[in-house]
């Protein structure tokens, strides 16, 4: 069992998942800057036999550090098609 991983650093624009020329997912993220893409490779981990895909808006490339009590707040939407 393992994780296959891409890491999109400042990323400003929607991202959209397509597959051929339609989209299935399209994301927008307020308050970060990076995009994670990343899918289980357990093959056990499906959804009703369709392989799962995971997008998460991060803070990775100009990382912030944080005192203790201070917050980081953003956002991200996802729209599936």
């Amino acid at each position: 069992m393992g994780v296959s991983s891409g890491f999109y650093p400042d990323i400003s624009a929607p991202v959209s998942l397509r597959v051929g020329s339609q989209i299935l997912i399209e994301m927008h993220q307020s308050d970060f800057s990076d995009i994670v893409i990343w899918t289980p490779v357990d093959e056990e981990l499906t959804y009703h036999g369709a392989p799962i895909i995971c997008i998460q808006s991060a803070q990775i490339h100009n990382g912030v550090t944080l005192q203790p009590g201070e917050n980081l707040t953003g956002s991200q939407t996802l729209t599936v098609r």
